[in-house]
């Protein structure tokens, strides 16, 4: 979620077992149900990028703040899992999604 006030995006906490439940609900298998905290991601440690990393600290407009960008890299980092989730059950299955 996207705590920010232009977006207003944050979800109520739901407790674990609703979650799982919602997911086999819709035809997930227990064992590929993966539920993580935040919607954040650990950012690139390179010098190439710190530049970058520092300015963003200061930054008040919401898009060029490190609250942004921790935010994509999260929504990459947790779309890639979904797509590993698929491909491994897709591997394992004459079908694909």
């Amino acid at each position: 979620g996207d705590p920010s006030p232009q977006f207003s995006a944050v979800f109520e906490d739901v407790p674990e077992n609703e979650l799982r439940g919602a997911a086999e609900y819709l035809g997930a298998k227990p064992q590929d149900i993966r539920i993580l905290e935040g919607p954040n991601a650990d950012l690139p440690t390179c010098p190439s990028y710190q530049e970058n990393f520092e300015k963003r600290k200061h930054k008040t407009s919401h898009v060029e703040s490190m609250a942004h960008l921790n935010s994509l890299a999260g929504q990459l980092s947790h779309r890639e899992g979904c797509m590993a989730l698929i491909r491994t059950e897709e591997q394992r299955a004459p079908r694909e999604f």
